[in-house]
């Protein structure tokens, strides 16, 4: 949806909230993003040996409300064809299985939205989960009116959504709730993990997710699995987790900062080029979310 890319987040804590008497508060939240963003603003903030990071990239800035500021993820292109350097969507296929009603589910991947504090701010931050445990606390989401078939369903939805409109979204119920605590992530190496555990330990502390599953291979052959923890044990690796945090932490603040200053009516772009990240003025003043989301932050 290039005109409101961020408008799937909310359709889906709305769908999560149907049936719930409780409902989040959007005016409290101070952020609004997709992790990779953070990671983006992490590896300029905070490089880590090993790891290779995006030359360039943009992300669209908007400030709802009093004050929340929504990072808006920006690519371009909606996709790309895999290179056929690495094993890890071979590897995350074979070690793991399909969630119940989800077996034909193969247009995406499962992401996750959750909410948190870092360090005074409030983030909702939405990431792509790898996998998860088999739980006896995972609950049912389904929907009555959908066809047994999961792909039955997924086929009616795609047939009746009228993808000439940018805010039409359809939603189909599918798999169990989750518990966080039985999240995981697979990566996949063909040497030591060395400083790259860095890396892989801070993305799972931005998603709350509790462990890491590294398959360990060469030339394609998987020998081993290695398991790493979001939060490490030695005493130097913690260290450099919360320096690391610490930055995009400062990183975020000034961010939020100086959007703030610019006004509720400045449309703003982050672009990194060059190893220098910059602020510009977009030319359009047109809101990167439909006004029925808009509108539940002046509530």
């Amino acid at each position: 949806m290039p005109a409101f890319p961020s408008l799937p987040l909310f359709r889906a804590v709305d769908v999560m909230e149907e049936d719930r008497t409780a409902k989040l508060d959007w005016s409290s939240i101070d952020l609004i993003t997709d992790r990779n963003n953070l990671r983006k603003l992490l590896g300029w903030a905070y490089p880590i040996p090993g790891v290779k990071n995006k030359p360039t990239f943009r992300i669209d800035m908007e400030l709802v409300g009093e004050k929340t500021l929504i990072l808006h993820r920006w690519e371009e292109r909606s996709s790309v064809n895999s290179e056929g350097t690495g094993f890890g969507d071979s590897f995350e296929r074979e070690s793991t299985g399909p969630g119940p009603g989800c077996e034909q589910s193969t247009l995406a991947g499962h992401g996750r939205i959750i909410t948190y504090d870092f360090s005074g701010l409030k983030l909702l931050v939405r990431f792509e989960v790898d996998a998860c445990f088999e739980s006896d606390a995972a609950v049912p989401f389904t929907d009555d009116q959908t066809s047994s078939e999961p792909m039955d369903a997924l086929t009616e939805t795609l047939g009746s959504l009228d993808i000439s409109s940018d805010t039409a979204l359809r939603v189909v119920r599918g798999g169990v709730i989750v518990p966080q605590s039985d999240l995981i992530k697979i990566k996949t190496r063909s040497s030591p993990v060395g400083t790259q555990a860095l890396d892989i330990q801070i993305q799972l502390l931005l998603g709350q997710i509790p462990r890491a599953y590294i398959g360990m291979h060469s030339q394609g052959v998987f020998g081993s699995v290695h398991e790493e923890l979001s939060w490490p044990e030695s005493e130097t690796a913690r260290h450099k987790v919360q320096v690391g945090l610490k930055k995009l932490r400062r990183v975020l603040q000034e961010i939020i900062d100086f959007a703030l200053a610019s006004g509720k009516n400045a449309k703003l772009s982050l672009v990194y080029k060059d190893k220098v990240l910059q602020v510009y003025q977009r030319t359009s003043d047109a809101s990167l979310l439909p006004e029925d989301v808009l509108i539940r932050f002046q509530e």
